[in-house]
């Protein structure tokens, strides 16, 4: 049976990447258009369920499943243990990220300059929807691109799937030891023009649900640096740079739009986005050592 969803879809591959973020914008404009993201959860737990439950078929569950636990497992350490970092009583750091993005925006912050040109509270337009679903197709685009790999590129799923997990981690001290706000934090609070929140204010106008469901995701709002939207982001291209041409203009047009929605959107600085490429580069060059080191499948 396996075999025979493979052949159709191997004559195929090469439009597979572009069909990834069809589907991400898809899933992603369907769960906020009918106001309850219910398909960010049903949507990984079947990119999850399939590869797992065809290895344990096959024979082949140590490999695949201990990279999807080591994944897992990690994510939920990250997540689980982030949302306690804003509550250490440290110090909240608000100016070092405007001033090297004053630096690096020419005089002024790329957030306010990007909102200023496009940004009409009363008026969302359709760059602003475009913000919304590059931000929540985040959530979706991490698995989805997992499953293209189990599928298609066994080796680069095994170092993806690692240096995922490592990304994490890495990410988790950074978090406790460093909190960064946000623009539209650093606003609330009086440092500098105002920055909307993009992502709040238009999703309150498209459903309280929606609106209400994204302030309890959102955890830590001093969890800003480095930025776990781009580091993931990245970690695409890194995936799927060596797998043909239109792969990687898939992948880099993903990163460049996410780049911009969380500039945009007042979710991260720009120098919040560097620090989650470099992120993602370290986790990346790492993963084949600790693979190595800890005898993790790779093949």
């Amino acid at each position: 049976m396996l075999q025979s969803i493979r052949v159709p879809l191997l004559a195929n591959r090469r439009w597979l990447p572009a069909l990834v973020c069809l589907l991400v914008l898809f899933v992603s404009t369907a769960s906020v258009a009918i106001g309850h993201p219910f398909a960010l959860g049903v949507i990984p737990m079947l990119l999850i369920g399939v590869p797992v439950g065809v290895a344990f078929r096959r024979g082949d569950i140590d490999r695949v499943g201990r990279l999807y636990f080591v994944h897992l497992a990690a994510l939920l350490v990250f997540v689980v243990l982030r949302d306690a970092a804003d509550e250490t009583g440290q110090r909240v750091f608000i100016h070092y990220p405007q001033i090297v993005d004053r630096w690096l925006g020419l005089g002024e912050l790329p957030t306010v300059r990007l909102q200023t040109a496009w940004y009409a509270r009363e008026q969302p337009a359709w760059h602003d929807y475009l913000m919304l679903i590059a931000y929540a197709g985040h959530f979706l685009s991490i698995w989805i691109v997992a499953f293209y790999l189990w599928l298609f590129r066994v080796a680069t799923f095994a170092t993806y799937m690692v240096a995922s997990a490592i990304s994490y981690l890495i990410a988790l001290p950074i978090h406790f030891a460093l909190p960064t706000a946000p623009p539209w934090f650093a606003s609330h609070q009086g440092a500098g023009k105002p920055v909307a929140r993009v992502l709040f204010e238009v999703g309150r106008g498209i459903s309280p649900v929606a609106y209400d469901t994204g302030m309890q995701l959102s955890g830590n709002d001093v969890a800003a640096v480095p930025s776990l939207h781009m580091a993931v982001a990245w970690m695409i291209v890194l995936s799927l740079w060596r797998h043909g041409l239109l792969s990687r203009a898939v992948a880099v047009l993903y990163a460049a739009t996410m780049l911009w929605s969380i500039i945009y959107g007042g979710e991260h600085y720009l120098v919040d986005a560097v620090a989650g490429m470099l992120l993602a580069q370290l986790a990346w060059m790492l993963a084949p050592i600790v693979a190595w080191r800890t005898r993790m499948p790779t093949v």
